[in-house]
């Protein structure tokens, strides 16, 4: 007999060859591959089965930088063609997991894109030639507009598109006039002055730049050079959608010791990719970013420098791995945030100061977030000690306006002084005050040692996430708001409350700083004055300890891992709970240190000790076993005929499947192998029974990287098979024995404190640990 069986339907293919012959063989081929993506589908007995699992949603991505044009082309001798330029991506960086449960999220805040005119093609060089003006080019390294050889006032328009420049290190081209970008029928991007190949451009004193078309650029550097604003730069309303200033392409370089006068949310004051800009003079109007990078570069506003802008989206703005450091001033009016970060640092040396928000005024800020200070997605925002964040002032209040905002597993960090002048709060609406933190999706706060947060009348510390505060919050007599929205505080060795008079508060968390290093099962706390008569609880930050009050006295109090956690791992962590100078066991402390809650705690557990891996194993075991007998049951009880000959048996099998995450099972693909051969022995005309050795190799692959197993099973199965006309029955006994490993992946994050506990910071755990893995088994299948 020779039967063939195909099966095909969406992605899963079945295929199986059976032979039964009289002289005592029966043979079987067996083959079922599944590529469905949603859905796992099996097979038995002929029918589609559906193995439909709920997948988690996709974890929301970071904000990505929209792709960058190519290049402005500089003047060139002989002919050289410009590389295209690639869009910038910024690194894809995995935040860190504090908590074993996130809340849910919403989607990051959207970026504003910068304009990126499009440059159109220059003049070409004559030999030795290497400054240009009005489409020609003039001997000389150093030539001035007005003088000879060069003109004075200059319009750019479609015949020259490109007013002057230089496009050789050594060689300078300086205006001492008027250049008129003119507004164009067409979109067609013109420039006032360029360089490029080290070029230097300079608009001196008495200098200026009108930008009157779309997509205009005032100064710009293509690939490297250097570019000196001394004069005024405009760009000049209301036809200047889409314009930069000064541009700095690639390793340019700039500085603006002049003024630059921008006047609509379509313009940028100036751009910088892998080189520097230093504002030294002013930036002002109304704009999308006073100064942005685009890269690896920097952008400062110095001691000097002046930003004052209205409307703006961010004074400062800093992607690609970038910095942005204000030395100077920057008020915004009417705007979103004074510096920001999608993935880089900022820095505030100096004032910043957030003015007039009417656009925030009375709107939901979960949805249209400020911060003078903004973290959206990743990066580091520091406040300095000598950086001063003015929410307001005492002649201009604020209102639904935040000092630091982070979006994102990100901290922001406060040594200098935040001062927040508060209008009256709409009665009901919370989202209408002032926060100096404003934390979501996982981000912190800290206040140092030298930080200083004057709430005035109407100010919180925190809307959402953790702040830590080893520094001075002064809560004025008058303010009846809570310290925290949705959100904890955190106090820290040394820090303090300050009010006019005692105020009850409601529990506040003390941190590890209190506590110290590992192994101390108990102690008195020297807490300060104003955390015991302020609040009303005062209970520990992390599980691992208790808070006790005895006649006034603080203590702190360890709490037995049998306490927190009825596994018997307690036993094992108790055991080795003293020190031994083993940094790895010190590690594994800290971690379950950091834990705030116990479902954190046992979520520490699970990844450290791969007990969220047990659910998953079981799974992929009783698959393994289950693959293994199916396919005996389906292809001896349906395939065998009793004859009065012995017959051998030889069978091959194999399958793959997908199991998607669910509850506590880890997504993962198996494939399966399996080898048979035995013996088949007639016993009377309708009976017969028989042996079966089988072998099976299970290889398994988790989601998101998070390891692998590879195991081999080895299975002795007898049975017993009738059949008969249309009756068959089967059953069997079978006990098996396996033996392989599991190689985890053990990535997360936890929050650790530095050696002296004046400091916190996210920190990660990423190792590779291998385990090997028994099982013994037995079964009856009929």
């Amino acid at each position: 007999m020779k039967k063939y069986r195909f099966l095909l339907l969406l992605l899963a293919l079945h295929g199986t060859k059976v032979f039964s012959q009289d002289k005592g063989l029966i043979f079987w081929s067996d083959f079922m591959y599944f590529k469905n993506q949603e859905e796992d589908y099996y097979l038995k007995n002929g029918s589609l089965y559906s193995r439909k699992e709920i997948e988690l949603p996709p974890p929301i991505s970071p904000p990505i930088e929209p792709p960058v044009e190519p290049p402005v082309k500089p003047p060139i001798d002989p002919p050289i063609t410009p590389p295209v330029e690639q869009p910038i991506k910024p690194p894809i960086v995995v935040p860190p997991i504090v908590k074993p449960v996130e809340p849910p999220v919403k989607p990051p805040t959207p970026i504003q894109p910068i304009p990126d005119p499009i440059v159109p093609d220059p003049p070409k060089p004559t030999v030795e030639k290497y400054i240009f003006y009005n489409n020609v080019f003039y001997e000389g390294t150093d030539l001035k507009t007005g003088s000879s050889p060069l003109g004075g006032d200059l319009t750019v328009d479609m015949s020259n598109k490109i007013g002057m420049g230089s496009i050789k290190e050594g060689y300078v081209i300086e205006n001492e006039n008027t250049i008129s970008l003119n507004k164009l029928p067409e979109i067609q991007t013109l420039v006032g002055m360029q360089g490029s190949n080290g070029g230097t451009i300079i608009n001196q004193n008495s200098g200026v730049i009108n930008i009157e078309s779309y997509g205009g650029i005032g100064m710009s550097i293509l690939n490297s050079g250097y570019a000196e604003n001394n004069g005024t730069i405009n760009a000049i309303l209301p036809i200047s959608n889409n314009t930069v200033a000064i541009q700095l392409r690639k390793n340019g370089n700039g500085i603006n010791n002049g003024t630059i006068n921008l006047y609509n949310s379509y313009t940028v004051g100036a751009t910088v990719e892998n080189g520097s800009f230093i504002n030294k003079g002013n930036i002002l109007g109304a704009a999308r970013y006073a100064m942005a990078t685009l890269g690896s570069g920097s952008v400062e506003n110095s001691s000097t420098g002046n930003i004052s802008l209205l409307g703006v989206f961010a004074g400062i703005y800093v992607s690609g791995g970038g910095s942005g450091v204000n030395n100077g001033a920057i008020t915004v009016l009417d705007g979103n945030s004074a510096m920001m970060t999608t993935n880089g640092s900022i820095i505030n040396n100096g004032t910043i100061t957030m003015n007039t928000p009417s656009y925030n005024n009375g709107n939901n800020t979960m949805e249209i977030p400020s911060g003078a200070m903004f973290i959206n997605g990743f990066g580091t925002a520091i406040n300095s000690e000598s950086g001063v964040i003015n929410i307001g002032t005492p002649t201009s209040l604020m209102r639904a306006t935040n000092a630091m905002t982070g979006e994102g597993a990100v901290v922001l960090e406060n040594s200098g002084t935040i001062n927040m002048y508060t209008n009256t709060v709409t009665p009901g609406s919370i989202l209408t005050t002032d926060f100096a933190y404003f934390l979501t999706e996982g981000a912190i706060g800290k206040n140092m040692p030298t930080g200083v947060i004057n709430l005035g009348e109407y100010g919180m510390v925190n809307y959402g996430g953790t702040v830590y505060n080893w520094g001075v919050i002064n809560k004025e007599e008058t303010n009846t708001q809570s310290l925290s929205y949705n959100g904890k505080l955190v106090m820290e060795s040394g820090g303090s409350i300050n009010t006019s008079k005692s105020q009850m508060l409601e529990t506040i968390a003390i941190g590890r700083s209190y506590v110290g290093n590992h192994y101390v099962d108990s102690g008195v706390l020297n807490l300060h004055s104003s955390i015991t008569s302020n609040f009303k609880e005062i209970k520990s930050n992390s599980k691992l300890y208790e808070v006790i009050e005895n006649n006034g006295v603080y203590e702190f109090k360890r709490n037995r891992f049998e306490i927190l956690t009825d596994d018997v791992l307690a036993k094992y962590l108790e055991d080795i709970y003293y020190d031994s100078n083993n940094s790895t066991k010190n590690e594994l402390f800290d971690i379950l240190t950091s834990s705030e809650s116990g479902s954190q705690f046992e979520w520490y557990l699970d990844e450290i000790f791969g007990r969220g891996y047990f659910p998953s194993l079981m799974y992929q075991t009783n698959d393994a076993i289950v693959f293994t007998n199916e396919t005996i049951l389906n292809q001896i009880s349906e395939k065998t005929q009793a004859t009065n000959k012995e017959s051998y048996i030889f069978g091959y099998s194999f399958e793959k499947m997908k199991k998607d995450v669910y509850e506590n099972i880890l997504g993962y693909t198996d494939e399966l192998n399996s080898f048979f051969i035995g013996k088949n022995y007639p016993i009377k005309e309708s009976l017969s029974s028989g042996w079966i050795l089988s072998y099976t190799r299970l290889d398994s692959k988790f989601k998101d990287n998070k390891g692998k197993r590879e195991d081999n099973m080895f299975q002795g199965t007898g049975y017993l098979n009738y059949n008969k006309d249309t009756v068959n029955a089967f059953g069997s006994f079978f006990a098996g024995y396996s033996k392989g490993n599991l190689d985890r992946n053990v990535q997360l994050g936890y929050l650790d404190y530095n050696e002296d506990f004046t400091d916190i910071s996210f920190e990660s755990l990423n190792e590779s640990l291998s385990s090997d893995i028994k099982n013994y088994y037995v079964g009856a299948l009929g």
